[in-house]
């Protein structure tokens, strides 16, 4: 691949925390650094909190990161626009690369708004846009501003065929200008610890589209089969004072465990027996990817595109409903043997399909 020197990247984010996006840049980031030195970063972030990337990201003269505000000016969504149109003219980058709806569509109307200079704008899509439009974007106008702009995006990268067909289904967007790039994880080949403290783990977000209350009370109800159940949460959100305060109120204070973002949460995976994902909509999660390298089975919803990372009753099971996720969670935490064999296969099973060289295609499909 032929990269022309001097070549300036540009990346408009919007928080820093340890979510899948933000990972996937970090390991971006980190390549780039290494083995592309001509390539200039240019990192934009809306908020600096939670402030977990710094002390992850490279040092090096050729990343910038510019913070927009602290967390106090959180909703300053209008001047954040004219702050990032302000450093588009003064960055004048080859290449802009950015994250989900909002963004994007800021992101196009400013190399629009500079016609004359060849910017190549790349989106990085890693959600069902239409499902995320219905948690998110209460608002019809939504729909047609991502009609209206994404297909003037030079590349759109998503993670699964459901992602892309939703795209060009929905949104009417050209399918030349979409690609397929699974996620990947760059942590290496982990055995579970022979004691696990944790029955179940959930790592992520703590928002109302991840149900973290329904955890709550799927916990409630196993503990009348496994009277000690341990579950480990880690991570934050806006729900975090209603799963407190559910935690107290079903009487669960022994049986959960709340931690907030952690750096490293292999630790706390190859602790665990089993992971656990109710979330509405998703388009190929990190952590799942991250608890197979681990060797932890996991147990998810049936969300579009959950297939590509769980093969149902080979490397962990997929549910339907509540009544029967909690009979996969009995099944696995009675049979050690069963739940061992599916860890096994579910890290083969990743590794085979979610190593490095997708982030070396990213970065290819990103630079060229």
């Amino acid at each position: 691949m032929e990269i022309h020197k001097n070549k300036i990247l540009m990346v408009v984010i919007w928080n820093m925390g340890i979510g899948g996006i933000q990972k996937r840049l970090r390991d971006i980031i980190k390549e780039i650094i290494t083995n592309h030195p001509n390539i200039k970063i240019h990192l934009l972030v809306k908020t600096k909190q939670p402030n977990y990337f710094i002390p992850n990201s490279p040092k090096s003269s050729k990343l910038k990161i510019y913070y927009f505000s602290s967390k106090k000016y959180r909703l300053s969504s209008i001047p954040f626009i004219f702050w990032a149109t302000f450093h588009f003219f003064k960055i004048k980058p080859n290449i802009c690369l950015t994250f989900l709806d909002y963004l994007s569509i800021i992101l196009i109307c400013i190399k629009y708004l500079f016609f004359w200079r060849k910017t190549k704008i790349v989106l990085n899509e890693g959600i069902l846009t239409s499902d995320y439009l219905k948690i998110h974007r209460k608002n019809p106008i939504w729909k047609y501003l991502i009609k209206l702009t994404y297909q003037f995006a030079n590349t759109i990268i998503v993670p699964t065929i459901y992602c892309k067909k939703d795209l060009i289904k929905n949104f009417n967007i050209p399918n030349k200008i979409i690609t397929i790039i699974p996620n990947w994880t760059l942590i290496k080949i982990q055995s579970p610890k022979k004691n696990p403290i944790y029955d179940l783990i959930y790592i992520g977000r703590l928002e109302k589209e991840k149900r973290p209350l329904l955890l709550i009370k799927i916990i409630k109800r196993l503990k009348k089969k496994f009277p000690n159940i341990s579950l480990c949460i880690i991570g934050n959100g806006s729900q975090l004072p209603l799963v407190k305060k559910a935690i107290k109120k079903l009487n669960l204070s022994k049986n959960i465990i709340l931690l907030n973002y952690q750096k490293n949460i292999v630790p706390y995976l190859k602790k665990s027996k089993i992971f656990i994902l109710f979330s509405k909509n998703e388009g190929m999660p990190n952590v799942i990817l991250e608890a197979s390298i681990c060797q932890i089975p996991s147990i998810i919803n049936n969300f579009k595109g959950s297939n590509l990372v769980i093969k149902h009753k080979k490397t962990g099971y997929i549910f339907q409903n509540t009544t029967q996720m909690i009979s996969q969670v009995k099944k696995l935490l009675i049979n050690r043997k069963l739940r061992l064999k599916l860890g096994k296969q579910a890290q083969i099973f990743i590794k085979k399909s979610s190593s490095k060289h997708l982030q070396k295609q990213f970065i290819q499909i990103l630079l060229k």
